[in-house]
Parts: C-alpha cells; sequence; structure tokens
C-alpha cells in the first residue's frame, strides 16, 4: 500500500509539470505566430466629372447671338472655360466683331484678319450669315477644335478652329487647313475626326502623285533604221512627276444638308 501510495504522490507532480508545460510550450514544441496578411491597398476613387453649364444657360448669361447654334452633345465636355470660348468666338461671327475675334486669334490668323478688315472685305464675308452649325471634338493630338459651318445666304463656309481655353489666361483660336470638297464628304456627327480624316486622305494621295515614276527603257541598236545614238542607242528619258491637287477658291454649297442626320 505505502509502495502504491509513493507511485501515485510521485506521478502527480510529473503531471502537473507535463500539463504546465503542454500550456506553456506545446510540450517541448515552439508555438507558431500566425501570419497575418496586410490588407491591399485600395486604389483612389476616380475624380468627380467636372461640373458643366448648360449650353443654353451660358447662351442666356453672355447675350450670345442666336444664329449660334451649338447641342449640348456637341459642345466641348471639359471645362465651362471651353463652351464661353468657343459660344464667344463665333458669337463675334455673327455681329461682325472684327475686334473681339482678333484678341483671341493665333498672331498668324491676326494679320489675315487685319487684311480683311482694310478694305470691307470681312464685312462683306459675315453680312449674310444665316446660322453658324458648330461641332466640337479633339484632334489627333489630343487638341481641343471646332468645325463650323457658316450658313450664308447662297453658300456654306466651313472652318475647322483649333483652341486653347482654360481658366487661367485667355483663350487662343488656330485656322487649320480645309480639305478639297469639305462639305461634299463631310459625314456623321464628329466633324472634328472626319475633318481631319480627310485632310489624311488628300495627303496620301498627293504624295501618291509626287512619286517619282521610272519611264521604261528600250534598246534601239538593234531596230532597223534606227539611229545609234552616243550614250550607247539607249533613247533619253527621266523622272515624270504629278502635280499636287490644287485647292478651289470657294467651296459650292453641298447637295445635301449637313445637319440632317448620316449628313
Amino acid at each position: 500500500m505505502l509502495t502504491k501510495r509513493l507511485t501515485k504522490m510521485t506521478t502527480l507532480p510529473l503531471l502537473l509539470t507535463c500539463s504546465v508545460g503542454i500550456l506553456l510550450t506545446g510540450c517541448g514544441e515552439e508555438e507558431v505566430a500566425p501570419v497575418v496578411q496586410a490588407a491591399a491597398p485600395q486604389a483612389p476613387p476616380p475624380p468627380p466629372p467636372p461640373s458643366l453649364t448648360p449650353i443654353s444657360d451660358l447662351m442666356a448669361q453672355y447675350n450670345i447671338d442666336q444664329r449660334v447654334v451649338l447641342e449640348e452633345r456637341f459642345a466641348p465636355d471639359t471645362t465651362d472655360a471651353a463652351r464661353v470660348a468657343v459660344l464667344q468666338f463665333f458669337d463675334s461671327f455673327a455681329r461682325a466683331d472684327a475686334g473681339g475675334l482678333r484678341t483671341v486669334m493665333h498672331p498668324q490668323d491676326q494679320e489675315e484678319l487685319d487684311v480683311l478688315t482694310s478694305d470691307a472685305r470681312f464685312d462683306d464675308a459675315v453680312a449674310d450669315i444665316e446660322e453658324i452649325e458648330i461641332r466640337c471634338g479633339f484632334t489627333p493630338n489630343g487638341d481641343e477644335a471646332v468645325v463650323a459651318i457658316l450658313k450664308m445666304t447662297d453658300s456654306y463656309q466651313p472652318q475647322l478652329w483649333e483652341f486653347i481655353a482654360d481658366e487661367s489666361s485667355a483663350a487662343e483660336f488656330t485656322s487649320g487647313p480645309s480639305p478639297i470638297d469639305v462639305m461634299d464628304n463631310l459625314s456623321g456627327d464628329n466633324w472634328v475626326s472626319a475633318w481631319y480624316r480627310l485632310l489624311d486622305e488628300e495627303l496620301a494621295i498627293a504624295m501618291e502623285l509626287d512619286q517619282e515614276v521610272e519611264v521604261p527603257q528600250r534598246d534601239l541598236t538593234n531596230d532597223e533604221g534606227s539611229p545609234s545614238t552616243g550614250s550607247g542607242g539607249r533613247s533619253p528619258s527621266g523622272p515624270g512627276r504629278g502635280r499636287t491637287p490644287g485647292r478651289g477658291p470657294k467651296i459650292d454649297p453641298p447637295s445635301h444638308d449637313p445637319s440632317m442626320p448620316g449628313g
């Protein structure tokens, strides 16, 4: 009996020691700390779209001539400054305000305007404007641009202007080149994109016509009755060059109304 009691008394401390060891060290095994995954940083929310004033409100606010037509879907979608600049620029055309135009024109365009105003040609050119239809967009380089069609009493005058307009500085408009017969070929809703497409097509044709063409040569030394030449009997020849298409002085009215769908 004594031996059994001693055995139980000896075993009990060992069990207690092992139990404590399990709690502290896992009975000889090191405790592994859990790996905490860091949360991935969230992307910042996109900036809110610019707050734009409707074109109808801007026309009333800045007293724009009603002959200036700019639908909301074709207006600049960048800033109010761009919208106001476009409206005021073509308002100056409608009102024959050469001074207002000059203040926002590129220097080279200012010089051309000065020539027109010096002999009253500018007043004659804008005297019979009935409507100015405007559509805005972007150039292939990402610059803002506007195509305007000045509907006169007996003709249509298309124009393209690239422009810069922001809140920190005055706007500036620079005239762009016009494709041949642009009124007959301008189509779709995006007039700016279509305008530059026509320019690219015209440039491609001009470059093709301007390439040097080799004229075939024939050896005439064995032909009966043909005189031999001092250069071995080959007939003289030279490269021919094509001409770049010219630009007409005036674009005739189109056979369709470009403001109609699919025009």
